[in-house]
């Protein structure tokens, strides 16, 4: 039996999502497993429904498994989350490929710029530092530098997000020696960034933006995905970034600028413009035009807040600012077949996680660590939630495994 992961968010489940899936059963897996972030994701901010919601859409639309990525991964930046997420495929101990989406399928060139990026020629950090000296983002600098060693690259090549997450990907194989197979697959339909609805395919962050004002979305989404997010919407209601703003003020407000800095992703110039401007902000996008500016992208600015909000210090990563990216356990969010769960269960090197109340206390300090910032987090996205549409809050540990 061969099985393909896919590392994903499904932040919703869309037909771009369904169409990665059927391509890995056409390269010939027999099952598909999903690593998939919990309900916070790697742009810094809550998922739009809950993991679980999300785990239903996956497994109704040819997904065979769904396992967590730990949140300490999940909110990292690029390196972090493919790391932690190859991490943990790579211990599950029987998966054959790696299948992911990206701009440009070109694995042969992909896999030149991980190997670069990997084992980096002495000067290279220098360039970039000097390059973000004289104005460059670090983004750009680091692009300049891999242009100069491969001409062949082009920007967009660099600048695609999926490219961007595909390097890692094959960065993190490499650097774990590790034997599964990659398989790149071609992005169809509307692009990363692109914020139009479209018939068919549209992007993830196009679907939030039209899910945010209410309009239909029944055509970009599968119909069992389609069903689950009306009655998810109704019963519950969806998250947007904004949302954090009322439990993060108060967080912002209470800690000095050199508590700050001890954040994930955070530094002392981060944590300076933080307290500077905090008393002053009304509402969430006017945190976030005050923390702009040319040295840091957006994307590293939402970070260090949801590690501020999430309680996620750098100590929590034993290697300072990167991630350890060991996997510790694998947290089973739902499958279709207990058979496949045994099978995997079998193999895993690590423990997988399917009844907390019996299976925790045995874990190891390290594991039960981690695993309890993933219950303390899926309980503050409860309150999120509690707090926004005044439902009742669902207890993580009394979650059962979705079968």
């Amino acid at each position: 039996m061969h099985i393909s992961a896919i590392i994903a968010e499904f932040n919703p489940f869309h037909n771009g999502h369904g169409y990665l899936i059927e391509q890995a059963k056409q390269a010939g897996a027999d099952v598909c497993l999903v690593v998939m972030s919990g309900d916070f994701v790697q742009r810094g901010e809550p998922a739009l429904l809950d993991k679980y919601a999300r785990t239903r859409m996956a497994l109704q639309n040819g997904a065979d498994l769904v396992i967590e990525l730990p949140v300490l991964s999940a909110t990292a930046s690029a390196e972090g989350f493919a790391g932690g997420a190859i991490s943990l495929i790579d211990a599950l101990g029987a998966v054959g490929s790696l299948v992911f989406g990206c701009e440009d399928a070109d694995l042969e060139l992909l896999t030149e710029i991980a190997a670069l990026l990997l084992d980096a020629p002495a000067n290279f950090t220098q360039e970039i530092k000097e390059a973000c000296a004289a104005g460059l983002s670090y983004p750009a600098a680091r692009a300049a530098a891999i242009r100069r060693r491969l001409p062949n690259v082009s920007d967009t090549i660099l600048n695609s997000p999926n490219n961007i997450l595909a390097i890692e990907y094959l960065k993190a194989l490499q650097a774990n020696g590790s034997r599964i197979r990659p398989v790149a697959i071609a992005r169809i339909g509307a692009g990363h960034r692109d914020q139009k609805l479209h018939d068919r395919f549209s992007s993830a962050s196009a679907l939030r933006k039209a899910l945010r004002q209410g309009q239909d979305v029944a055509e970009a989404v599968p119909a069992t995905a389609c069903e689950i997010l009306k009655s998810y919407e109704k019963q519950r209601g969806f998250l947007f970034e904004e949302d954090i703003f009322s439990l993060l003020l108060p967080k912002l407000l209470q800690q000095d600028a050199e508590r700050l800095s001890r954040y994930g992703d955070c530094n002392p110039f981060l944590s300076n413009r933080i307290k500077n401007c905090c008393f002053a902000v009304k509402n969430y996008g006017d945190l976030l035009a005050h923390l702009s500016s040319r040295d840091y992208t957006l994307s590293r600015i939402k970070r260090v807040l949801i590690h501020i909000l999430l309680e996620i210090h750098r100590e929590d990563y034993p290697n300072g600012s990167r991630i350890d990216h060991r996997a510790h356990y694998g947290r089973v969010l739902g499958c279709k077949d207990k058979a496949l769960l045994s099978l995997l269960s079998k193999q895993a090197q690590i423990p997988l996680i399917t009844r907390l109340s019996t299976q925790m206390p045995a874990l190891e300090p390290a594991a039960a660590e981690r695993l309890q910032k993933d219950l303390d987090t899926a309980h503050l996205y409860e309150a999120l939630v509690c707090a926004k549409y005044g439902c009742p809050p669902m207890n993580e540990y009394k979650r059962p495994l979705m079968v």
